[in-house]
């Protein structure tokens, strides 16, 4: 009978060979145990790639919430979040080619 948390059939199998037992064969998928390396740690932001993702979400982020409270939006604030939108979303657009540039190295891929 398998002990406590033992699979049915792993262990020992009776057999005539030691006594009437004949250890089971090893499982074969429990050795094949793959542990993944850790992954890289996160790129360290700029404080302007920061506040652009700030200006991204922020911009709408406080329409929708100023308009769910039903707050009045007066219309140089409404338009300061639609252009703090805009700029954000420009310069995280402008700095995606620039971080390319940067981390790439000379291996442009293979010669033929």
């Amino acid at each position: 009978m398998p002990g406590a948390g033992q699979a049915p059939g792993a262990g020992t199998v009776p057999g005539p060979a030691n006594g009437g037992v004949v250890p089971a064969p090893p499982d074969p998928l429990a050795e094949e145990h793959y542990v993944p390396p850790p992954p890289p740690p996160l790129p360290r932001l700029s404080p302007v790639t920061k506040g652009a993702w700030v200006a991204l979400f922020g911009g709408p982020g406080y329409l929708l919430t100023a308009t769910m409270a039903g707050w009045t939006i007066p219309g140089w604030l409404g338009f300061a979040a639609v252009a703090a939108f805009i700029a954000g979303f420009i310069v995280l657009v402008l700095h995606v080619g620039a971080d390319h540039d940067r981390d790439s190295d000379s291996d442009d891929g293979a010669v033929v």
